[in-house]
């Protein structure tokens, strides 16, 4: 009897185990990769996409593979691994369209929207991305999350709206993870408003889902936290928070490294303690490096030079105060643009204002003659008021764009004028030398790059990948073509041509293309232009040279069509040159 129950025990033991051991189907496989997706246990959805995509490469499943490739791609731009995440959503995408598959489009587009938002700082072209995700398949949640998170990477507050959708869409759907990641956004949209109760609030309706739901991402909402802490003075309070989710956060979610460091460094520094905030702030600068969170670097690196400036120690500060210089002209010319588009606005809102009381007066006072040749008289009177009235916004809106562009020359003087002092003066040089206890992130920025430098690409200049130069080869080309543009004005010359330049830097069309594009956001005429436009602007904007003709200051800048000058300085400033000369001249 005892052998016949032994028997049975090892029989039963081993079905269990061979059971528990059975691999579940593709179906089942692609379900669990959606489950952890939508809990945003993101490691486990590289797991489990890793193996649903060895299984179908091994079944040859190709719409199979372009939802492995989807689910490893979103997992891994969240891991912060944007190189591997846009090349597995790259080939999501190109599988979905071979086989017409709008569900998996529309959430690859999702994603390539998060990534040139995060990633490329290009908010055009990711609002495009979800905005057609919408088109293809039913991702009002997720797309109006995305848009909302947009609008706080622009501080731009109008993008609330798009948050309270999302946070309505979940509800109505009851798919949660579209309210959480919705009261999270609420909560950040009412830290940057300063309404730090109606952020807690949101933040505590966002954990109570965490909680429910057991989502992996807690630490987000304790990372909010922390920060309303920071923004009220609790800075104790906000660094033991943060000490206590950072595990949690470098192994599940990295993607928010950059922010924990950063609130470390504010807290740090309001303490008066400068180094350790530098400490973390240089943890910050690396880990939005490795996530490509480059819109990230430019609060870092001015709080940085804050700090070495309290400490007295400006030598140290000079590369920041550089790296901080540039992201404020490139926030400047955001700002321009988002002047110039409500300007637009405005005018065609009194233009339809205009055309409605037109019509209004014309079907009141048709019958009646007389009336409605005195009411014309009137109207006629209105309207001259009216325009005169138009003329004068107009005027004081094209005053106040040479203001700022007169301010911004002016300050970028200023600070030019206070980094040559720094690099000229030789108590800062001998500290720049010897320094060794935090290196600038940029080699040797005191030192202006030499064109001789640049040697030619040659193939240790390849990636792996055998198609791209390499970082360190891209920043000496670079430097070296900034040093022929800012300090030998090449870009005077309206005969200067590419083959000219490559010449010069010894290298080839397609490493030129690429390191402009890599360092400065460009092609080649755009930024050889922008040199040309930035001395013709500041030629406009100097009173002792405004009888000067505006063509002379086209050729000197290096324009060799007053045309193309005419057009791309009414894209930069709004106005053209004429009206922006004008304009200074009626500046007292």
């Amino acid at each position: 009897m005892r052998f016949w129950l032994t028997i049975l025990m090892v029989f039963t033991t081993c079905l269990g185990g061979w059971c528990e051991n059975a691999e579940p189907s593709l179906s089942e496989l692609r379900q669990m990769c959606s489950d952890a997706l939508k809990k945003r246990d993101f490691h486990k959805t590289r797991e489990l996409a890793t193996t649903l995509r060895e299984r179908t490469l091994a079944d040859k499943d190709d719409r199979t593979l372009g939802a492995a490739d989807f689910f490893l791609g979103a997992a891994e731009l969240f891991l912060g691994d944007s190189e591997s995440g846009i090349l597995y959503l790259n080939e999501a995408r190109h599988i979905a369209e071979k086989y017409n598959n709008d569900t998996l489009l529309g959430k690859t587009l999702n994603c390539l929207g998060i990534y040139e938002a995060n990633v490329n700082s290009n908010y055009y072209l990711a609002q495009h991305y979800l905005l057609q995700s919408l088109d293809c398949y039913d991702m009002e949640g997720s797309a109006s999350t995305n848009l909302a998170h947009i609008a706080l990477l622009q501080n731009d507050t109008s993008g609330i709206h798009y948050a309270r959708r999302a946070y309505e869409y979940g509800v109505k759907t009851n798919e949660v993870h579209y309210s959480y990641s919705a009261l999270n956004t609420l909560a950040e949209f009412a830290i940057m408003n300063g309404d730090f109760e109606a952020a807690t609030s949101y933040l505590n309706q966002a954990k109570e889902i965490a909680a429910s739901s057991n989502y992996e991402d807690k630490e987000h909402a304790k990372l909010l936290e922390a920060t309303i802490l920071t923004n009220t003075g609790k800075t104790a309070e906000s660094t033991a928070i943060l000490d206590s989710i950072k595990p949690a956060i470098e192994t599940k979610l990295p993607i928010y490294l950059p922010d924990l460091f950063y609130l470390m460094g504010q807290n740090y520094h309001s303490e008066g303690q400068y180094q350790k905030s530098n400490k973390a702030l240089l943890e910050a600068v690396e880990a939005a490096k490795r996530n490509s969170s480059t819109p990230a670097l430019g609060k870092i690196y001015r709080l940085i030079a804050d700090n070495y400036s309290a400490m007295g120690l400006d030598s140290q500060a000079l590369p920041y105060m550089r790296s901080a210089f540039e992201q404020a002209e490139t926030s400047g010319q955001t700002d321009r643009q988002r002047m110039i588009n409500e300007r637009k606005l405005t005018l065609d809102v009194i233009h339809q204002d205009q055309k409605r009381k037109l019509a209004e007066e014309k079907a009141r006072y048709t019958g009646r003659l007389s009336v409605f040749l005195g009411l014309l008289l009137v109207f006629a009177a209105a309207t001259i008021i009216i325009v005169i009235g138009n003329l004068r916004k107009r005027n004081r809106l094209y005053r106040h764009i040479v203001q700022q562009n007169v301010a911004m020359l002016k300050d970028e003087e200023k600070y030019k004028s206070r980094i040559h002092e720094l690099e000229s003066n030789p108590v800062t040089q001998q500290k720049v030398n010897t320094s060794t206890e935090i290196m600038p992130p940029a080699e040797n920025p005191e030192k202006p790059a030499s064109v001789a430098s640049a040697t030619s690409a040659t193939e240790e200049d390849k990636k792996p990948g055998g198609s791209s130069i390499t970082e360190e080869k891209s920043k000496r080309l670079f430097e070296a073509l900034q040093a022929m543009m800012e300090d030998e004005h090449i870009y005077r010359n309206p005969q200067l041509t590419r083959e000219t330049v490559m010449g010069r830097l010894k290298t080839n069309s397609t490493y030129l293309a690429q390191v402009i594009k890599d360092n400065a956001g460009m092609n080649y005429s755009q930024y050889v232009n922008s040199f040309r436009m930035r001395e013709a602007l500041k030629a406009l904007s100097d009173r002792a040279r405004i009888d000067v003709p505006i063509k002379d200051i086209a050729q000197e800048s290096g324009f060799n069509s007053l045309t193309t000058f005419y057009k791309l300085f009414q894209q930069a400033t709004g106005i053209s040159p004429t009206a922006y000369r004008r304009s200074l001249a009626s500046i007292a």
